[in-house]
């Protein structure tokens, strides 16, 4: 979904518009459902058949597949750990239990630990900008440049981002300011 527009997610789901921001999940709303599952398919959320308690509670028993844990699934998960915890215990959360994620699934070069917190740094600096409280379905169509997974190369160049130093520590942008993630985010 890399460079949709605001406006253009709640059309490409079923046009629903002002209803994203309804404060409740939209999973929960009888004959939402439907609205639901195309907002699902088209983030490509293989959790998104999950409530948010459910997701959360699922992660913190370290019970999610790395296989069905695509982008949207992490932005998700970031913006419920941010609105639960705040940003700086959510960092942390994050960086745990995606890390033991990768060392479950036999794959502990996966986790990266600048990508992991600067995410979640976004995701944080996207829910600050923006005073509307309403479901992630809403949010997200109100912040859709998070969509783009290539959004941290604003931020980073390639080098930094992939270096050891930045798989195993955190490392400040080389390129943008995450005081400039407004523009960046999509967010108006």
């Amino acid at each position: 979904m890399a460079g949709t527009t605001r406006g253009q997610v709640s059309e490409q789901v079923g046009g629903h518009g002002d209803m994203a921001c309804l404060g409740t999940g939209e999973r929960d709303i009888p004959g939402n459902q439907e609205w639901a599952q195309k907002m699902t398919k088209n983030l490509q959320m293989g959790c998104g058949h999950m409530k948010d308690e459910e997701f959360l509670r699922a992660f913190e028993e370290r019970r999610l597949q790395p296989g069905t844990f695509h982008h949207a699934d992490h932005l998700r998960l970031a913006w419920l750990c941010v609105n639960h915890y705040g940003e700086r215990v959510a960092e942390n959360y994050l960086l745990e239990g995606i890390r033991t994620m990768a060392q479950k699934a036999g794959a502990p070069e996966k986790f990266l630990y600048t990508t992991t917190v600067a995410w979640t740094r976004l995701v944080a600096e996207a829910i600050r900008n923006d005073s509307v409280a309403c479901s992630f379905e809403g949010w997200i169509e109100r912040h859709p440049g998070l969509l783009d997974r290539q959004l941290l190369l604003k931020h980073y160049s390639k080098e930094r981002l992939d270096s050891a130093e930045a798989r195993g520590g955190w490392l400040e942008p080389d390129l943008l300011p995450f005081s400039c993630a407004k523009t960046s985010t999509g967010s108006t």
